[in-house]
């Protein structure tokens, strides 16, 4: 794939404007002072690789040049980013709440140590033609989107 490609694409722009967006004064590494556009370019593709293909953390890096150390900062910057702006995952962030999530997980289902539940489906959809048709095919045989959903005691 060159590099072209990714910046034909609408959705990588949408994801590269949420990334790079600040508030005043907020600093990410994403877009810190004297860094060009093409570093958060690189970054926002590094993390897209990853996150979509599945790829090893080392494979991702050889792909772009750069080290697993630098894959691995860049992945989490941008995921850190994409989840401040969307602003619909929250974790627990001290004791009292971890405690709080526990104990409304063990009163719900008698779990205990709970502090979320994962669940994944894959979707059917229709078969692909192309290149990346084996990227839709599912270790079951068909073409398919695999789902995930992560949610707290309240089913949120």
């Amino acid at each position: 794939m060159s590099i072209e490609e990714p910046l034909r694409n609408r959705g990588f722009h949408i994801v590269l404007s949420m990334v790079k967006m600040n508030k005043p004064g907020e600093n990410t590494c994403l877009n810190s002072a004297g860094e060009g556009s093409h570093k958060s370019l690189s970054r926002v593709m590094v993390t897209l690789r990853y996150l979509a293909k599945g790829d090893f953390l080392s494979e991702v890096a050889d792909v772009h040049g750069i080290s697993k150390s630098s894959a691995s900062r860049c992945i989490n910057s941008v995921c850190d980013a994409m989840c401040h702006r969307l602003n619909n995952i929250h974790f627990p962030r001290n004791n009292a709440e971890v405690r709080e999530v526990k104990e409304k997980f063990y009163s719900l289902a008698s779990f205990p140590n709970v502090i979320g539940a994962i669940d994944g489906t894959l979707i059917p959809i229709q078969g692909m033609t192309g290149t990346d048709e084996n990227l839709y095919v599912c270790r079951k045989g068909f073409h398919a989107l695999n789902i995930m959903a992560v949610a707290d005691a309240k089913m949120r």
